[in-house]
Parts: structure tokens; sequence; C-alpha cells
């Protein structure tokens, strides 16, 4: 876990403004936004993790475990935290009329150069929404998917 000196040193290589670097640090001290629960198609896994030295959440065993494991692994990843608080996204539904929702983003992730919150869906769910969301879930040119509401909401505190 990052003490209060190496993530002020990360803020300040990063660039992040001092209301960035007050949303990471309550990120630790709150409890996941939710519990993750099994659905049709999935099994939540709890994974006790020695990085972070609590139990992370997975909503699916083959997709955000996978995840998991890489972001246990990955010398990059300094911290990662499951359901962190929610954020708004506002974008034109698919009726064109301007919702504003409450997002509980899968992770929040500290890496060695970025930090942001992560979605983790697989390319069948992201299809599927594109379809009935497609303000909200895009595929860029480069065929990746972005999330442009995100992405904006991100924007302000120099999070990806």
């Amino acid at each position: 876990m990052l003490g209060s000196q190496e993530l002020t040193d990360l803020c300040q290589r990063l660039g992040l403004s001092e209301q960035a670097k007050a949303t990471i640090e309550s990120i630790p001290s709150s409890p996941p936004a939710r519990r993750v629960r099994s659905a049709a198609g999935n099994v939540s896994v709890r994974y006790p993790s020695r990085k972070m030295g609590v139990t992370i959440q997975a909503e699916s065993h083959r997709n955000e475990l996978a995840g998991v494991y890489e972001k246990e692994h990955d010398p990059e990843t300094l911290e990662y935290f499951d359901q962190s608080p929610p954020i708004k996204l506002v974008y034109r539904a698919k009726n064109g009329q301007q919702v504003g929702v409450l997002h509980t983003p899968d992770y929040f992730v500290i890496r060695t150069d970025s930090i942001g919150r992560e979605e983790w869906k697989t390319e069948e769910e992201l299809l599927r929404l594109l379809v009935k969301m497609p303000n909200r879930y895009v595929r860029d040119e480069d065929g990746r998917w972005r999330c442009p509401p995100g992405e904006r909401y991100a924007e302000q505190f120099g999070f990806y």
C-alpha cells in the first residue's frame, strides 16, 4: 500500500490536482460500493490479495478474475480496489434524451504511470451494450472499446 508521501510524490509526478489526490485518498478508506453477486452465466469470486492485504471481489470467474490476477502480478500496478464509489455518467440515451446515471466502476487502479477506473466486460457484453446504449459504449477506429462519458468524468481529475 502507498504511504502518504509516496502518494504525494506520485500525484506530483503525474501532475494531478489536490482534488484528484483527495479522491485517491478516499478510495482505500471506503468499503466496496456494493457486493458482487453471481448471476446467469457468471460466478462471483473473492480473491485474497497479497498485494492489497484485503479480499478483492470479482463478479466473474472468467473475465474479472483474470484481470485481478493480472493486477495482482503486474509490477506497474501499485494498488487496485474493487467497486469504488459510484460516479455520475452523463450522455445521450438511444432516444436522444440526456441522462445522468450513477455507475459503480469495476476497479480503481493506481499504476506507476497513471490512475483511473476500469470496467472489465466481455466482447459479447459490450456488443449487446453498444446496441442498447450507443453513446455510453463505443468502439473506436482502432477497434478498442471506450466509454466516452466515463472518460469525460475521469478527465476532470487527470485520470484515465
